[in-house]
């Protein structure tokens, strides 16, 4: 009978019980279900980060150079509009001098006359001339 005991437990070792293969199926599937869960989670997550991940990473980096661009444009306007200020003043004040001493064109005319002719000024009176004729 000894012989039938030992020989009984080695075959129990040898196969598993079938509780054991039970439960290492239930484990199996609860695994394989978590695992399917995992992968179905990462397919879900990144359908929804690509499409904002190819909105935002081609449009961020263009609104920022734009951004930088436009600062950039402001400054160089109000640089240029100052200097537009600053030249129109020297503009404004050069002609209110002119127009407080405005130049007596036939004086300078008569006196360019003369030095062509070879004349002084004192003896050039158009006026007399035309009354002698």
């Amino acid at each position: 009978m000894a012989d039938h005991r030992d020989h009984g437990q080695e075959q129990h070792l040898r196969y598993p019980s079938s509780l054991a293969v039970a439960s290492l199926l239930a484990l199996a599937g609860g695994l394989l279900v978590l695992s399917f869960t995992a992968l179905v989670v990462s397919i879900t997550g990144l359908a929804v980060a690509a499409p904002l991940l190819l909105l935002c990473s081609p449009v961020l980096v263009p609104a920022a150079l734009l951004m930088a661009l436009e600062g950039i444009g402001m400054a160089a306007s109000g640089a240029l509009a100052l200097g537009a200020v600053a030249l129109l003043s020297r503009l404004w004040s050069a002609a209110r001098k002119a127009a407080a001493t405005p130049p007596d064109y036939v004086e300078e005319g008569k006196r360019q006359v003369a030095e062509l002719a070879g004349e002084k000024t004192s003896h050039v009176d158009t006026g007399q001339a035309l009354q002698t004729k």
